[in-house]
């Protein structure tokens, strides 16, 4: 991800003008802040976006995970792994550029039945390949088409709208939301377990 080679970095410190992440404004993390730090002091497992200093020269949008090593009810170190982040910044920060490519539904300004097909088929490949866990969630609106055909589908629209953006507020960052079609969403949430999916969908059961 950063250019770097292995022999250019164990023993190393991020700070040594090796990797000087920072978040998204642009405040240095190696100095305060650092997800690392943080485990390593509370124990508790981290998600953060950061950017790092590619090898070039250029910065790099980086998503971490941070896992703490406890042995005996004490903390030892933590896992620090990173995930390139570049399709989470499209998904965020490039989302209007994209509505041309065919790839955002129209009327939800969520992603479509298309996008959906593709990145179930790469996360598959990521499971397979990585063992990177990810769930899959099916929603649809009951009684829509009572809503329809009672108060027309300028009102079914609206209420599309809502649903899809009440479901993108309530699922985290790194999970996708896109409409399969008429009153029928999915979303796929990344790096979860049975429990944990079955968590969210509940709260998505609104």
């Amino acid at each position: 991800i950063t250019g770097y080679k292995k022999s250019e970095i164990l023993g190393k410190h991020c700070y040594e003008n090796i990797l000087q992440h920072i978040d998204e404004k642009g405040i240095k993390l190696c100095l305060d802040g650092c997800p690392l730090q943080k485990t390593l002091k509370d124990g508790k497992k981290r998600e953060a976006m950061v950017f790092l200093h590619h090898k070039k020269g250029h910065r790099i949008p980086v998503k971490v995970k941070v896992t703490p090593i406890i042995r005996d009810k004490t903390i030892v170190g933590a896992a620090e792994i990173f995930f390139d982040a570049t399709e989470h910044l499209i998904n965020n920060e490039l989302l209007n550029k994209y509505k041309k490519d065919a790839i955002i539904d129209d009327l939800t300004n969520v992603f479509n039945r298309r996008y959906i097909k593709n990145l179930i088929e790469s996360r598959l490949n990521s499971l397979i390949r990585y063992s990177w866990p990810f769930g899959v969630i099916f929603l649809d609106i009951d009684n829509f088409k009572l809503i329809n055909d009672k108060y027309g589908h300028d009102v079914g629209d609206k209420v599309l709208v809502t649903v899809a953006t009440t479901i993108s507020n309530n699922i985290r960052s790194s999970d996708i939301i896109g409409r399969w079609g008429g009153e029928e969403f999915i979303c796929i949430i990344e790096n979860t377990d049975y429990k944990n999916l079955k968590l969210t969908a509940e709260k998505l059961d609104f």
